[in-house]
């Protein structure tokens, strides 16, 4: 539904020894009149699924009360920035075609190899998200770097994140996420290892200068113009040198997040997560989460495939309990059908000499009365 927005889940009483039922959901539609919301409730007859992600999906369990500590909690962002190159002797175009063409998992094991590192991706930089992304240093330079867009290639460094953050209500609005998260020192130095190495790869394709996403001037080095390979090699680890001593501080460089995951984990216990291993909710019954939040650590890879997966498996193990349950219901009446059928299988045979006796008295009486019918129609002729 356009507009809408879930405010919190409805929750039927706990049965004995158990825990409280979901029944169902009341959500805000916005007006096209700017007037405020309409508030809605909606019933549930099962069970209710939540798939509002890893920031909204959080936020919807704290509304409706959920005490669980770990709601919210552990949220991974697969924090990304960027390295660029520029290649004046050619057109690019890297804004045309697919929007992501290759992935190197060369830094895929991290530096401590324990596969919390990052993947070098090639994504289609169109205007947009070059805006978003180049650092700015003054109009004049954001315009060149536009200028130059036929002729820039891009990678980006996702990084597999080992720390995490959380998502709370925002305090004036709690209809909305407040995100709080801040890049551990372990994912900094893999991030900055990626960068390096992402530097040396453009480098051996001859661009005229390569860059970062740092604010600094001097996060350019110019390659083109070097008197021998020797030469060019010690730019590219001067320059990667640079970045090392930059590092990742906080607002030093351009940093987003690509893929939101695991507010709402899944696991063995309640004391570890927040949905158990077909999907529900450990805090209330009948309450599934079909999302990213519900991934325990961050993916290896780009997150899709495996977010569906994850949604399929709860939703598959929702039909079959569901299924089993129906089953169930029905037995004692199919028991009863079953009963009813073999004391009706004992008199059959009186029921069918009572039926055949009942049938030939009809055809008898059907024969009767055609012949008395062609009686009267051969009289009627003869007169």
């Amino acid at each position: 539904m356009e507009g809408c927005a879930v405010e919190r889940v409805l929750m039927g009483p706990a049965a004995a020894g158990g825990t409280r039922r979901a029944t169902g959901v009341v959500a805000r539609v916005a007006r096209c009149d700017g007037a405020p919301p309409i508030t809605i409730t909606l019933k549930a007859r099962r069970a209710v699924v939540l798939a509002a992600g890893a920031l909204h999906t959080p936020c919807v369990l704290l509304r409706s009360g959920m005490r669980n500590p770990h709601v919210g909690k552990h949220l991974r962002l697969h924090p990304v920035t960027g390295v660029t190159a520029k290649f004046f002797g050619d057109e690019v175009r890297a804004y045309e075609g697919a929007p992501m063409t290759t992935v190197s998992d060369v830094c895929a094991d991290g530096p401590a190899g324990d596969y919390y590192g990052a993947k070098l991706e090639v994504p289609s930089t169109h205007p947009g998200l070059m805006a978003a992304c180049l650092p700015w240093t003054s109009g004049l330079a954001a315009k060149q770097n536009f200028l130059d867009l036929n002729h820039a290639a891009a990678f980006i460094v996702l990084q597999r994140d080992k720390g995490e953050g959380h998502v709370a209500l925002e305090p004036s609005d709690k209809m909305k996420p407040a995100v709080h998260y801040t890049l551990s020192r372990h994912d900094r130095e893999s991030m900055i290892d990626a960068m390096q190495h992402a530097v040396r790869i453009f480098a051996a394709s001859d661009p005229d200068e390569v860059a970062t996403l740092h604010v600094q001037e001097t996060s350019t080095a110019a390659l083109r113009g070097a008197a021998s390979e020797a030469e060019k090699t010690a730019r590219v680890e001067a320059f990667n040198a640079r970045i090392r001593a930059r590092g990742l501080a906080n607002h030093a460089a351009g940093l987003f997040s690509a893929h939101q995951m695991g507010t709402c984990r899944m696991g063995a216990s309640p004391a570890t997560s927040v949905i158990d291993k077909d999907g529900e909710c450990w805090e209330c019954d009948d309450l599934y989460i079909a999302d990213a939040s519900t991934f325990p650590t961050a993916s290896g890879a780009n997150p899709m495939v495996t977010t569906l997966a994850m949604s399929h498996m709860v939703a598959t193990r929702l039909v079959d309990r569901l299924a089993a349950e129906d089953a169930a219901h029905e037995a004692p009446a199919l028991a009863q059908r079953e009963a009813r059928r073999a004391a009706a299988g004992a008199d059959a045979p009186a029921l069918l000499l009572l039926k055949g006796a009942a049938a030939v008295g009809v055809v008898a009486g059907v024969a009767a009365a055609l012949v008395l019918w062609g009686r009267r129609g051969r009289s009627g002729q003869a007169a």
